[in-house]
């Protein structure tokens, strides 16, 4: 019997010893008194004994699984405490929460309170700026759960924060026909879209279910702005904010929608900040961005903060407010790593004519980000303090620009390209800006673009033939769709070359009458040069009829139009005298004009009156090289 598996190791407990000792004194006893029922005493005794130990080990197993219930519950209700300091946005309390279970309790956590603790880490890295933190603990949490929704979208998120937008829409794709209710699923995708999907298509995938929730919504808006459709975009910010009216980045997408419904086609007339066209508008965005920022303050979310206020500077600076650099300082203040951030800030110290700490902080900034717009505008920096060094590095920042097929865009290559053959020609640098322009692969910019541009190169070599020839050439290829950036580009050369005719039908394609800028300006001009009253006198109207009523424009058409209706310009005049009562130059004019009145008319101006006839252009906040 000492060699069966019922007597313990000598090591094994006491109690066990006394138990097992007492059970075999028993079979003992038995064995003496009735020898032959020995064997069957001792099976009817194990009989009894394994039913009693089945049973206690029963009892054993449910009381454990009592206990791993009760801590699998505590451990629940300690990542759904994290949680609720996540939401009410009390990051570093829900980090240490999550951060102490982490460590002390994850061997005996399950796989899905794992990616609970790991999404909720994310989260928070999330909220507080840390993106590619973020990415990986979405990515690591997937691994966990990859059968579960939350944890499928998440992923595709994850590779949308580290700008891997192929591979985020490739997940984002999958995860919206696996888990067609996932609305972050949908928002992933949206935003990592193909530029070639029009806004339409990406309005036509969105279920009708999902057509109100805020993700989704902040999303399209987004690609509406991207796709220069601001008044679609605001409409879409303000749906947005109706579901979710306490969320600062819909109120951030609706200042920056109105605010970039107001800006002038003509990058030229936002570097001269020109005064505002609609005035109420602009201050309408700064007040969605000031919301916007107090919001962003309850959650903590810095990022929307500082972009907030750097929309808001804008606004304000085409408002006249001289607040409006303090808004960029507060900005950078809170964000002085985010490339767009310090986009603006280098803008505001260009502006100020503080160039060498814009390249400083340029340098730094395109060395940790794989940024086109800083690289340009470190590029502009060095250009603009006129040192040999420097614009030579110039050159070759805008000439890689030019050239780079990651680009931005082709009008992004065609702005790089400008102000290369620009900074060349200034120098006299001719071969070497003609040999630029024929190392541009294929299609990096258009062929209207790069026929001014060569044109540009031999107008200023004095070759003025064949620059005549390329300016032929890029009028010829302007379509329906040429960019108005290339259709300017093109009159601007034509102008210099003094071909006035050809130039002026190309002015009028780009002229606003909604908004007074350069385009105006250059029209008003063309027009004046060719004796072509009845243009000029239309599209002064037309600019009236839009409430624009300028004081050069009204002096310059009453001048025009007296020749040919008195009584029409007596009525401009005084017209505009009641929007401007203390304006001496015109009462003075509506003073000659009356006093001549009963003369006999005089002829109209000729045009050789009309060229020494002059409007003052506001200056530009860049060098024009072209």
């Amino acid at each position: 019997m000492r060699d069966t598996q019922f007597f313990l190791l000598d090591g094994a407990d006491a109690a066990a010893h006394e138990i097992v000792a007492s059970f075999f004194s028993e079979i003992r006893e038995q064995y003496l008194k009735v020898p032959e029922l020995a064997m069957p005493h001792i099976a009817n005794r194990i009989e009894e004994q394994n039913t009693i130990i089945r049973a206690g080990f029963g009892s054993l197993q449910s009381g454990l699984r009592e206990l791993r219930d009760t801590a699998t519950d505590t451990l629940d209700l300690k990542i759904d405490e994290a949680k609720d300091h996540l939401e009410r946005h009390e990051y570093e309390i829900a980090r240490e929460t999550i951060k102490k279970l982490r460590q002390a309790k994850w061997d005996q956590m399950s796989a899905r309170q794992r990616f609970r603790v790991l999404s909720n880490l994310a989260m928070i890295d999330l909220q507080q700026g840390k993106l590619n933190e973020a990415a990986s603990l979405f990515i690591e949490a997937k691994d966990l759960q990859p059968e579960d929704q939350a944890a499928v979208a998440n992923e595709a998120l994850a590779y949308l924060l580290m700008r891997d937008n192929s591979r985020a829409f490739e997940l984002a794709d999958r995860a919206k026909a696996r888990f067609p209710t996932s609305a972050r699923a949908l928002m992933v995708w949206l935003n990592t879209a193909p530029a070639t999907a029009s806004l339409k298509e990406l309005k036509d995938s969105i279920p009708p279910y999902l057509a109100a929730d805020p993700e989704v919504l902040v999303a399209l808006a987004h690609r509406a702005l991207m796709a220069k459709d601001a008044p679609k975009a605001e409409e879409i910010a303000r749906r947005a904010i109706a579901a979710k009216g306490d969320w600062s980045y819909s109120r951030a997408l609706l200042g920056e929608s109105i605010f970039r419904s107001q800006l002038p086609d003509n990058a030229e007339d936002y570097a001269a900040a020109l005064p505002a066209r609609d005035k109420p508008r602009l201050a309408e965005a700064a007040d969605a961005c000031t919301k916007a920022i107090e919001l962003a303050k309850k959650e903590k979310h810095s990022g929307i903060e500082a972009a907030a206020l750097l929309i808001r500077a804008e606004a304000r600076r085409l408002l006249g407010d001289a607040s409006a650099d303090e808004d960029i300082i507060a900005a950078y203040n809170i964000q002085p790593d985010d490339p767009t951030i310090l986009n603006g800030y280098a803008c505001m110290k260009i502006r100020l004519g503080q160039n060498l700490d814009a390249i400083e902080k340029l340098r730094s900034g395109a060395k940790h980000h794989a940024r086109a717009d800083l690289r340009m505008l470190l590029a502009f920096a060095l250009s603009a303090t006129g040192e040999p060094k420097n614009r030579t590095e110039a050159i070759r920042i805008f000439s890689s620009l030019a050239a780079d097929p990651k680009a931005p865009s082709s009008e992004f290559r065609t702005q790089a390209a400008v102000a290369a053959i620009g900074n060349l020609v200034e120098v006299q640098r001719w071969d070497e800006a003609r040999a630029f322009l024929s190392q541009l692969p294929p299609g990096a910019i258009s062929t209207t673009a790069l026929a001014a541009l060569q044109g540009r190169v031999d107008l200023s070599a004095g070759e003025r033939q064949k620059a005549s020839e390329f300016a032929t050439q890029a009028n010829a290829s302007i379509a329906a769709a040429t960019s108005h950036e290339d259709i300017r580009l093109t009159a601007r050369f034509l102008a210099d070359l003094g071909r006035h005719r050809d130039a002026l039908p190309l002015w009028q394609r780009l002229a606003s009458p909604t908004c007074l800028g350069h385009d105006s300006y250059r029209l008003v001009e063309s027009t004046l040069r060719l004796g072509e009253h009845r243009l000029l006198l239309a599209f002064c109207e037309q600019l009236r009829l839009n409430g624009i009523y300028d004081p050069q424009l009204i002096g310059l058409e009453a001048g025009i139009r007296e020749h040919y209706d008195i009584e029409g310009t007596i009525f401009l005049l005084q017209e505009y005298l009641g929007r401007a009562p203390d304006d001496r130059n015109i009462r003075l004019q509506l003073s000659v004009i009356g006093t001549s009145s009963d003369a006999p008319n005089s002829s109209p101006p000729t045009r050789h009156q009309c060229q020494g006839r002059k409007i003052r252009r506001p200056k530009t906040g860049w060098p024009s090289y072209l």
